[in-house]
């Protein structure tokens, strides 16, 4: 994420690393130089048997290139085909037989990679790879051959007699010798032998001559002339030809009739030019590594001391446009101040500013009058929030007595405890969340929320009947642990990202019945006030319809009835905390408190563990699905049974039933 404080502190960072940098920059750029020099003075000193046989060894291969091309030139299908503007079947047949003679002279040849004949009269061309009618099919043949021919004629005709033209294509090398009576015209009825050499000879070496050194890369390029020898041509087509002054001596290049030859030339293989080189880089990127690593402590210590969350978060957070959003303004803006403390550690400020982006992000979806989609996705990139659907419900953690336990400490609660239960509703949801359920938490006035980003795909009903059983999990752990009664209300699920206002309202709203009615239960979802209100009305509320056991005279359920209750009817799908607190005629919450105290776990938990270990039993005695066992143990489907089995068991069904077969 990008903020204005951020690249200040970016910024700083740049400026440390240079500074660092700046010795090894200077060390590298005159160590570079001077290897040029020692790497220029160990290819003159190389040795020189070695560069000897190959250079006889390509002279050898040019002079097969001469005889090969004047026995070409001689031979009487070639010169019979010179003749003709137009091919027959018979002239097909006899090319052929000349190109399968070519194709067996290359194999063993090792630097020429393909030969050509050149038609002029019939503008055809002959390769000893393959062969195509006209020049205007040329773009087959340059992706079939590998040759790039591109204004193929022009080339050939200013070719010289008897001269070797390199041409570097896109394709690799090639070199083009012709033969005496070429004209640019070709009215001559002459024929032009076009040799491609392999890119290896080129490209991996260095050229140099016993007069003066001079390098050549692939496209022609020189670095250093020579008096007797020069390049003529332009980038990507170029002639290796003699100067006057070689002509009168013929030092370098010898070019006859009859024979093509180089003579006092080296081809050096190109890894004696960098063996010192890739030496002295070595050392140079070593000592690189030592200043960066010296340098890194540096610069992360000048981004700490440049980050500064509180005014980070604070920057994000836009001035109230009226009155009426001053308020929530100075809500957010105080509950982040006072959670962004200033300290020296590090680690506590990062886990802060992960909070507070959120409780920011939670900030404008609450209050979105202006917010746009756009506008909305570009803040959860900010907050770094990613979501994958477009419905949502609202989750809202609240204490009993309204007091604000994640901003401010909570007399009743020892210290530290605010903080812990945080990140213990968090666990708790992680855990009883699967794949299905991607969400953030936050706080906002007083109240911890988590925004629950639901598969469009599943069925509203199983959502928010499973959301209710993973809230009374939280809410149970929570007073166990920490004796926190903590209420949570659950809206409804809603589609689209700006109908979390939505939500929100509906959480709010169940917050307030709960307040109202004295309401103790755990968890109430919007969906239930409209039952509650019922009762109330009737002079009923969950807390005045728990019976009293004094008045009635009836006998008061101890757990035992409660577990044996369970231990008979636990294959019920429908057995749930909401319907044992129907049949023992107390509120979930009393049943849960009572169960757990009694037991150490609480009856959702116990219904899970009795499901689980019949799921067992069922996994090791028959070959049933995993779907069909769920239904059996009481589960609609299997998504519960899986969940469960891996929290209690620590892997899923099938892995269990694999590990009983392989023992």
């Amino acid at each position: 994420m990008r903020l204005c404080s951020l690249k200040t502190t970016f910024s700083k960072m740049i400026v440390s690393y240079l500074m660092v940098l700046v010795v090894p920059l200077i060390f590298g750029i005159s160590l570079y130089a001077t290897t040029l020099g020692i790497t220029r003075r160990n290819v003159e000193e190389a040795n020189l048997s070695v560069l000897n046989n190959v250079r006889d060894s390509v002279n050898i291969s040019l002079s097969g290139i001469s005889s090969m091309m004047r026995a070409l030139l001689s031979d009487g299908n070639i010169t019979a085909l010179s003749n003709k503007d137009q091919y027959a079947a018979e002239d097909y047949k006899a090319m052929d037989e000349i190109q399968s003679t070519l194709s067996m002279s290359l194999l063993s040849n090792a630097y020429i990679d393909d030969i050509l004949i050149y038609f002029h009269k019939a503008d055809f061309i002959l390769s000893s790879k393959s062969y195509l009618g006209r020049l205007g099919s040329m773009s087959g043949y340059s992706s079939t051959v590998g040759l790039d021919v591109t204004d193929f004629a022009e080339q050939i005709g200013g070719a010289e007699a008897y001269s070797l033209r390199l041409v570097a294509s896109n394709h690799g090398t090639a070199a083009f010798i012709t033969a005496p009576g070429t004209s640019i015209s070709g009215k001559n009825n002459v024929v032009s032998v076009l040799v491609r050499l392999k890119t290896g000879l080129l490209e991996e070496m260095i050229v140099s001559d016993d007069c003066r050194t001079f390098l050549v890369d692939a496209s022609g390029n020189t670095f250093s002339g020579e008096a007797g020898v020069r390049l003529s041509g332009e980038s990507g087509a170029w002639t290796l030809e003699r100067t006057q002054s070689a002509a009168e001596n013929s030092r370098c290049i010898e070019t006859e009739d009859t024979v093509f030859q180089i003579r006092y030339v080296r081809f050096v293989p190109a890894e004696i030019y960098y063996r010192s080189f890739s030496t002295v880089c070595l050392l140079f990127f070593a000592f690189l590594a030592l200043c960066l690593g010296g340098g890194l402590p540096l610069a992360v210590s000048t981004a700490r001391r440049s980050y500064h969350p509180v005014r980070e978060i604070l920057s994000l957070i836009p001035q109230p446009g009226d009155d009426q959003d001053s308020d929530d303004y100075m809500v957010i803006r105080s509950s982040l101040t006072g959670l962004l403390q200033k300290t020296e550690d590090y680690e506590v400020e990062r886990d802060n500013r992960a909070l507070a982006l959120r409780s920011y992000l939670l900030f404008r979806l609450l209050n979105p009058s202006d917010l746009q989609e756009a506008d909305f996705l570009e803040v959860c990139r900010k907050c770094e929030i990613t979501f994958e659907n477009t419905s949502f419900l609202l989750i809202g953690f609240s204490v009993e007595n309204g007091s604000n336990l994640f901003f401010k400490q909570n007399e009743s609660v020892d210290e530290g405890v605010s903080n812990f239960l945080v990140v213990a509703i968090t666990n708790v949801l992680r855990t009883a969340f699967t794949g299905d359920y991607k969400f953030f938490t936050a706080a906002y006035k007083g109240v911890y929320y988590a925004v629950v980003n639901v598969n469009s795909r599943l069925d509203k009903e199983v959502v928010l009947d499973e959301i209710k059983k993973s809230c009374l999990l939280a809410a149970g752990r929570l007073d166990a642990d920490f004796r926190a009664i903590v209420s949570i209300a659950v809206s409804n699920v809603h589609t689209g990202y700006l109908k979390i206002r939505r939500c929100y309202e509906e959480v709010e709203e169940v917050l307030r019945q709960q307040n109202a009615l004295k309401h103790s239960a755990y968890v109430t979802q919007h969906r239930e006030l409209a039952l509650i209100k019922q009762k109330a009305e009737a002079g009923a509320s969950p807390r005045a319809a728990a019976p009293n056991p004094k008045k009635d005279g009836k006998k008061w359920v101890n757990v035992e009835e409660i577990k044996a209750y369970i231990d008979s009817h636990y294959t019920a799908p429908d057995l749930t905390v909401g319907a044992l607190s129907d049949r023992f005629h107390m509120t979930a919450a009393n049943l849960s408190l009572l169960f757990k105290r009694k037991l150490g776990v609480s009856p959702l938990e116990y219904i899970q563990i009795k499901r689980v270990s019949e799921a067992k039993c069922l996994l090791e005695a028959t070959q049933m699905k995993v779907s069909d066992i769920a239904k059996s143990v009481g589960y609609y489907d299997s998504r519960p049974l899986i969940r469960a089995f891996r929290r209690i068991e620590g892997v899923n069904p099938a892995e269990y039933r694999d590990q009983k077969k392989n023992v």
